[in-house]
């Protein structure tokens, strides 16, 4: 007995409350679906982002001194001296804030050669040692040379000498394929108000600067200096592998150099990039526990829907069997009708889906839907309404004919 789409189409029209409250619900769940899926997976790309540093091995800590007659400078060239001579760790700067930690020193940077260019950039001070403890790669040009480094007093205007710059910054200050080496970039003002220009001495393949969320986290510029003190942050890269153990000799070390100052937690890189993280983690948590809780509760109705309009016509089903018609062909009727609810709750759905989008974009910044989670939307809601109605649709197959008989 074949099956056509107009009488199904006919008894849906008759119970058409349940069906059209079925269709709004697939269409809600679509559009919620599809797009939180979207975040999801934006919100894990963001996440997983190579930094370009070793995030395992490296630590955060700082210190600072007190007293008039304080010399910070001797304490962080005593400090790197020591840290330097540790068999657990590979190389220390200090820096003037952490990567991927939210705060930090942010400037816009103009190459001599075309003053109208302006580029976004982290800006990072350090010594020498800045590439080994960050674990960039360097891929043109060369470190910083010792003598590049300015120790720079209170009060005194800040000159460096030398920049490495990420590629990234490189490509937008140089756009015309201009070979960065060698290029000055303006940097402040010197002591006679005269514009101040730092030299590009290299660049490194890739490095995160200090907020996570900033369009422009790849445009760094590491500079060879170190800034007054008294508060100082260090950097520390460990050996592979040997973090914890440099922490708790560090920690134990530094207080034992100069107890005579302030000493900050030690922090990891990862525990700091997993806080400043922690917000896109959560979003994600919740979309994915709300996406959950819809598929659970558009499943649901979708089996309701379907086990009342079995138990509604177990007689006409009865006749049915009655005049011949087969298991499958009860089984077929209630999975093809389902199919239309969910299709037309699918089509809805893909209109609902992209003015959410647009919505979000507007109002929340989001970035724009991949349409090609789309398809993949539908046939996920599609299987899944099948499944749900499967049990129902059985049931309805297993009706004995002699129940057309019955006046009850």
């Amino acid at each position: 007995m074949n099956l056509h789409i107009r009488p199904i189409l006919s008894a849906m029209l008759r119970n058409r409350t349940g069906a059209i409250l079925m269709v709004l619900q697939i269409a809600f769940t679509f559009a919620v679906i599809v797009n939180s899926t979207f975040i999801i997976q934006t919100r894990i790309e963001k996440m997983s982002r190579d930094t370009g540093m070793d995030e395992p091995d490296i630590i955060s800590h700082s210190v600072q001194g007190f007293g008039d007659d304080f010399d910070s400078h001797a304490m962080v060239r005593e400090d790197m001296a020591w840290l330097m001579a540790q068999s657990d760790i590979v190389a220390a700067t200090p820096i003037n804030s952490t990567p991927l930690s939210g705060g930090g020193w942010g400037t816009g940077l103009n190459p001599e050669n075309d003053m109208e260019i302006n580029v976004s950039a982290g800006i990072f001070w350090g010594t020498e040692h800045m590439l080994d403890t960050l674990g960039v790669q360097l891929v043109a040009g060369r470190n910083f040379q010792p003598s590049e480094i300015g120790w720079f007093q209170d009060g005194e205007a800040l000159t460096p000498q030398a920049a490495i710059i990420t590629q990234a910054l490189a490509d937008q200050l140089f756009p015309d394929g201009t070979d960065p080496l060698g290029q000055r970039l303006q940097f402040g003002q010197g002591a006679d108000g005269e514009d101040h220009f730092v030299t590009v001495v290299g660049v490194i393949e890739r490095m995160h600067g200090a907020w996570v969320s900033w369009d422009s986290l790849e445009n760094v510029a590491l500079i060879s200096g170190v800034l007054p003190g008294p508060y100082y942050r260090y950097l520390i890269r460990s050996q592979d592998g040997m973090r914890d153990s440099a922490m708790a000799q560090v920690e134990e070390g530094l207080v034992d150099l100069n107890p005579n100052r302030v000493i900050g937690t030690l922090r990891s890189l990862e525990e700091i990039k997993a806080d400043s993280y922690e917000g896109d983690r959560a979003m994600a948590v919740v979309m994915g526990v709300v996406m959950v809780l819809l598929i659970a509760i558009t499943a649901m109705g979708i089996v309701g829907l379907a086990s009342f309009a079995v138990n509604q016509r177990t007689k006409q089903i009865g006749t049915r069997r009655a005049v011949g018609a087969r298991k499958g062909n009860i089984l077929n009727y209630f999975l093809t009708e389902n199919l239309l609810v969910t299709t037309f709750g699918l089509v809805a759905g893909v209109g609902l889906t992209i003015g959410f989008n647009i919505w979000l974009v507007n109002q929340w910044e989001l970035p724009k839907l991949n349409l090609m989670y789309i398809p993949f939307g539908l046939v996920f809601l599609w299987l899944l309404g099948l499944l749900a109605t499967m049990q129902p649709a059985r049931r309805a197959s297993n009706v004995s004919p002699a129940v057309a008989t019955r006046t009850v």
